[in-house]
C-alpha cells in the first residue's frame, strides 16, 4: 500500500513538519494563507493544529535515498546530467523505446540546470545522486547551485 505523507514549513518558526492529515483551511480575503495540520506523533485534537504555509506542502513520492531518506516533492538533487527537482508531472510523455503505453503522469525529476534541455530522470537510483536541499528551504537559490 502506498504511504501518504506530506511535509511543510511551519508558519510560526519555519521548521519542517511531517504530517498525514490536513485539517483546516484559513482564508484571508478569499486567499489561502495557512493550513492546519496534525503532525506525526501528535494526538489528534480538533482544536489543536500546527499552522503551515500551504505554498510549502510537499508530498512524499514513495522513494528513499540512501543518505537523505524519504524524498519529497521539491527536493533538489545533483546527478551526472545536472540539477533536478522532484515534482509531480502530468505531461511526461515517453521516450518511445521503453514504455509503449506509458501514461506520462507521476513523480519525476525535472532538470533546473542540465547538460540537456527539458530532460526528466525517470529512475531514482543512488549512484552519483547527491541531495542538495528543498526549493522551500530558507535561502535556497538555484542560481547559486553550481552545475
Amino acid at each position: 500500500m502506498r504511504e501518504l505523507l506530506f511535509k511543510a514549513r511551519r508558519i510560526d518558526n519555519g521548521e519542517w513538519v511531517l504530517f498525514k492529515t490536513m485539517c483546516q483551511l484559513f482564508k484571508d480575503n478569499e486567499e489561502l494563507f495557512a493550513l492546519g495540520v496534525v503532525p506525526l506523533g501528535m494526538k489528534f485534537d480538533f482544536f489543536d493544529f500546527i499552522d503551515v504555509n500551504p505554498e510549502t506542502v510537499c508530498q512524499y513520492i514513495g522513494v528513499e535515498h540512501s543518505e537523505h531518506g524519504k524524498i519529497f516533492e521539491g527536493d533538489v538533487f545533483r546527478d551526472s546530467y545536472g540539477i533536478f527537482v522532484m515534482s509531480f508531472e502530468d505531461d511526461l510523455g515517453s521516450c518511445g523505446c521503453c514504455w509503449d503505453s506509458f501514461e506520462g503522469v507521476g513523480f519525476a525529476g525535472k532538470y533546473l540546470k542540465s547538460k540537456h534541455d527539458d530532460y526528466y530522470t525517470m529512475s531514482m537510483f543512488d549512484r552519483g545522486i547527491k541531495f542538495i536541499g528543498n526549493i522551500h528551504d530558507d535561502g535556497f537559490d538555484i542560481e547559486k547551485v553550481e552545475l
